[in-house]
């Protein structure tokens, strides 16, 4: 189990974080799914509540946890939660810091996520909201993907109003334009987050 080497230092390993300019004029950081995340990296890329105009409304996420099989045997894994077109041209991406805890089934996070598009914006352009899993190989000494989730904006809109919201994992490579969906399990193992809009 990972539970007694986790967080693991990666000060020995190099990273390469992109920085891309959004529409917005913000900057958004990707890590690099062949490059390695610096040590600091365990903290996440998380962004405090956007200032957006009055009328707007804005989406808080609050991650508590994915159902995985082998749970436990993932190393400082993390969540990037994304918003991208159909092309997956992504404009808008977090890292949430390293899980908290692992059990049987689940690994655990806690963490909220503010996205800087408002929900007007995600609406008019049809933006895909992405929750991809990863992790750190130690063999190949690199962060991969796993698995991931998503959400259009009208299921966005519907979890307004439920206390959790559970969605299915699907296996990677992650499909922005929804077309090549493969579950990644058929057991009743999801993500499970909370949604919470506030209106300016």
């Amino acid at each position: 189990p990972a539970t007694s080497s986790f967080p693991i230092a990666l000060k020995n390993y190099t990273a390469v974080l992109e920085k891309k300019d959004t529409a917005r004029g913000g900057e958004v950081f990707i890590a690099n799914d062949d490059r390695l995340e610096k040590e600091e990296g365990e903290a996440g890329t998380l962004l405090p509540p956007p200032q957006v105009k009055s009328g707007q409304t804005t989406i808080t996420l609050t991650i508590d946890k994915i159902g995985l099989k082998d749970a436990q045997s993932y190393i400082n894994s993390f969540i990037a939660v994304s918003l991208a077109l159909d092309n997956g041209s992504i404009l808008e991406s977090q890292k949430t810091p390293i899980s908290t805890s692992l059990k049987p089934n689940y690994v655990s996070f806690g963490h909220t996520v503010h996205l800087q598009m408002t929900f007007e914006e995600i609406q008019a352009r049809n933006l895909c909201l992405s929750f991809e899993f990863k992790h750190f190989k130690p063999q190949k000494k690199k962060i991969s993907t796993r698995c991931f989730a998503l959400m259009e904006p009208k299921e966005i809109l519907l979890a307004k109003d439920q206390p959790q919201v559970c969605l299915e994992l699907y296996k990677k490579p992650t499909d922005w334009s929804r077309k090549s969906l493969s579950l990644f399990t058929i057991k009743q193992l999801y993500l499970h987050l909370s949604v919470t809009f506030t209106q300016h």
